[in-house]
């Protein structure tokens, strides 16, 4: 991955400073931590004070280019939206507590699935058992009528 910058602005107002750049890879679009990575250390940056905003893929091309806010302190960069920050920072890794506690819930999970099946199971047996009593020999008004008549009819 090579990195060009193609603008590099100060904002006094903001108290940043702001470039633009040109990142050129081979295979996928690299990632923002990655990209970020390497500005960092190319730049010689705080990884804390700066935010890649964003990064776009040109269409058909090996290359992307890129909008990066490099802060001046923490105060600063309180100004920035939170969703870009909450992007910017590094994914926590996961202690072994933390995956028994997932590997924990996805096996309960898996248990109520098969409490539910089993329900829907014996609901189908019990369905399959009342029509017998209804298959019992049903007798239409019109029967009930003709045999009232002929034991009764002078």
């Amino acid at each position: 991955m090579k990195i060009e910058i193609t603008d590099d602005r100060k904002n006094p107002l903001l108290n940043r400073r702001e470039i633009k750049f040109k990142v050129a890879y081979i295979g996928v679009t690299p990632k923002l931590m990655d990209v970020k990575k390497e500005l960092v250390s190319t730049l010689k940056l705080d990884k804390n004070l700066t935010v890649v905003d964003n990064i776009k893929s040109e269409y058909g091309k090996q290359s992307a280019t890129g909008y990066v806010k490099i802060y001046e302190d923490k105060e600063s960069i309180d100004i920035e939206q939170k969703n870009k920050i909450k992007k910017n920072l590094e994914p926590e890794k996961e202690t072994k507590s933390e995956k028994t506690d997932k590997e924990e819930t996805k096996s309960e999970k898996t248990d109520k699935e098969e409490t539910k099946s089993e329900k829907t199971d014996k609901e189908k047996t019990k369905s399959e058992k009342t029509p017998k009593e209804e298959t019992k020999s049903k007798e239409t008004p019109k029967e009930k009528t003709e045999k009232t008549t002929e034991g009764g009819g002078k």
